[in-house]
């Protein structure tokens, strides 16, 4: 909150960062299944792909969209995360630079 506070004093809006994918919820309720890649923005650049399921942001476990979101938000624009995913059984790691966007 403070980092967002302090861009909006400094230049008048926030910037947040994002991995450039949609997300839904898995039904296991164990991850979250990537819906969507967005062309050029982090999550294809780092290699994630349609139908890989996010178990962790670093070292924090998640289980849904909102923990997904929360974990990526612990982050500003810029910074490398690795995300442990699940892709075809098998689990690995994809690390990735996170964009940002203005909100």
């Amino acid at each position: 909150m403070r980092i967002t506070a302090d861009q909006i004093l400094r230049d008048g809006e926030a910037q947040y960062p994002v991995i450039g994918a949609q997300v839904i919820t898995d039904k296991s309720g164990q991850g979250v299944l990537i819906d969507e890649v967005t062309k050029g923005g982090a999550a294809e650049k780092g290699g994630l792909e349609k139908g890989d399921i996010v178990r962790r942001v670093d070292d924090r476990v998640v289980i849904d969209s909102p923990s997904l979101i929360v974990a990526i938000r612990a982050h500003v624009p810029g910074d490398e995360i690795t995300l442990t995913v699940t892709r075809d059984g098998k689990e690995l790691d994809v690390t990735l630079e996170l964009d940002s966007k203005v909100g």
